[in-house]
């Protein structure tokens, strides 16, 4: 599927692409097909972003909303530790790019789409960025429909958000002196929790 993307995709999109394909080379093709299921899916990055983004604005308990045929609900078991209260309190990151835990989730509800209105919003602005995004791909789109949501300020919302961003160098992308040692920090908690409901504490 990515070698298709590659040959009809526009140039910075490739220049993202040929970074997946050479690991498929260099790996070799068993270790990526070993990949657990939904490694690589964004609804877990994407749950705990949006958390960030509000943890760092307000200490009020956050109320999550998600659908229930999502990708998410079937690892609700991973998002359950990383948005568990018994995770110690620390800040990580650098400057404008801190990560904050515990994420202060109260609940998270799996509901239905059709009866709430929310998720209807959420699944229409899905809809929307994926048909703007389409035409990149060179795939069918609604071309009328595109424009118009051009002229809604769509490629704001999607470039550096939804859609990724041209720039690989961490300069460039403003992450200069970023690590992945949130993902130590998690894993290391996820241990200790562990050991402690063992001890029954």
């Amino acid at each position: 599927m990515l070698h298709r993307d590659y040959l009809r995709t526009d140039k910075r999109t490739k220049d993202i692409l040929v970074f997946y394909l050479g690991a498929g080379m260099e790996l070799g093709y068993d270790l990526l097909a070993r990949t657990p299921a939904r490694a690589l899916d964004p609804a877990l990055t994407t749950t705990v972003s949006t958390c960030m983004h509000w943890r760092k604005r307000t200490d009020a308990p956050l109320r999550l909303i998600h659908d229930r045929s999502s990708n998410l609900s079937k690892d609700k078991w991973l998002w359950e530790r990383i948005a568990s209260a018994e995770i110690e309190n620390v800040v990580l990151g650098i400057p404008s790019h801190e990560v904050v835990y515990p994420l202060n989730v109260e609940e998270t509800e799996f509901a239905d789409s059709h009866t709430h209105l929310q998720l209807q919003f959420c699944d229409l602005v899905a809809g929307a960025c994926a048909e703007w995004a389409r035409r990149f791909m060179d795939l069918p789109h609604d071309e009328g429909y595109v424009s118009k949501l051009e002229d809604s300020g769509i490629k704001e919302l999607n470039l550096s958000t939804i859609w990724p961003a041209p720039e690989v160098d961490p300069e460039a992308l403003g992450m200069k002196g970023w690590s992945g040692e949130h993902i130590e920090f998690l894993t290391k908690q996820f241990a200790e929790i562990d050991k402690r409901r063992a001890r029954g504490n």
